[in-house]
């Protein structure tokens, strides 16, 4: 019943899911038995007063988010699929991706040219392009030393030549950024700080998952790579909705920043 109310408080209220959905994950092998329950569920209007009844446990006035997102867990064709809803609503990489988007992607100034960057050091003698547009890099899944890390584009370019630069904003003072030079173009590229927040939240948790979740290592690792995945897709998602597209692209390896080689015939 603890976990049910836990659940059901997120429903009604749309709380910040990063603490609680490390509460769904903890009791993650009880939840089977408790969506079961989820078909007793009554939804009843009375007077624009919305509430939701489980068992005598009742509450009042839910957004309409929140109602959304229990209907949606009803109609699930399974349990696993409940389950796995369930598991993105209280996603950390949500909110996560969310405040990355409001905070810098949509603020970024563009032209018909591209993404407004300019090479902010001295770059005396040396002759390259600056490509226009922007590349954010998500890394497919993260280390110990990347939760540690205060950099991480230099992390995942080793050894290459990185410049600084300025993003122009549309809405105040531009961001600070860097790029990577790749032959005689400069590739301006972010790898979001704010991921390493993903990681920090299974590792605080890890112990506890094991006991009280009773989860493996490898199926927290999966559970930790699940969430990079869901921040790449809602920023990718975001980026269309913004009409950004042409302008702002995803990659998940370093690799993916510079064009293809071609082979010669």
């Amino acid at each position: 019943m603890e976990l049910l109310k836990t659940i059901l408080d997120f429903v009604a209220k749309v709380a910040y899911p990063v603490i609680l959905g490390i509460a769904f994950v903890l009791f993650r092998k009880q939840l089977g038995g408790i969506l079961k329950e989820f078909g007793g569920i009554l939804l009843e209007v009375k007077e624009r007063r919305l509430r939701l009844s489980f068992q005598g446990l009742e509450l009042d006035n839910p957004s309409p988010l929140a109602v959304a997102s229990l209907q949606e867990v009803q109609n699930a064709p399974d349990l696993a699929s409940a389950a796995k809803t369930i598991q993105k609503l209280l996603s950390p990489a949500a909110p996560l991706a969310l405040g990355y988007v409001k905070n810098f992607v949509e603020k970024m100034k563009k032209s018909e040219s591209g993404i407004q960057i300019e090479v902010v050091e001295d770059t005396t003698g040396q002759k390259f392009e600056t490509i226009k547009s922007f590349t954010i890099h998500i890394p497919e899944q993260l280390t110990d030393s990347d939760s540690s890390s205060t950099n991480l584009v230099r992390d995942k370019y080793p050894g290459a030549q990185i410049k600084n630069i300025s993003i122009q904003s549309a809405t105040g003072r531009p961001f600070t950024g860097l790029a990577v030079l790749h032959g005689d173009r400069l590739y301006p590229v972010d790898v979001p700080q704010t991921v390493t927040s993903i990681r920090h939240v299974f590792k605080f948790r890890g112990d506890e998952l094991k006991g009280k979740g009773k989860m493996k290592p490898e199926e927290i690792e999966k559970l930790e790579n699940e969430n990079l995945d869901e921040f790449a897709n809602i920023i990718e998602k975001k980026i269309e909705d913004l009409q950004l597209s042409e302008y702002v692209r995803v990659i998940r390896r370093s690799s993916e920043l510079f064009p293809p080689v071609r082979k010669a015939n």
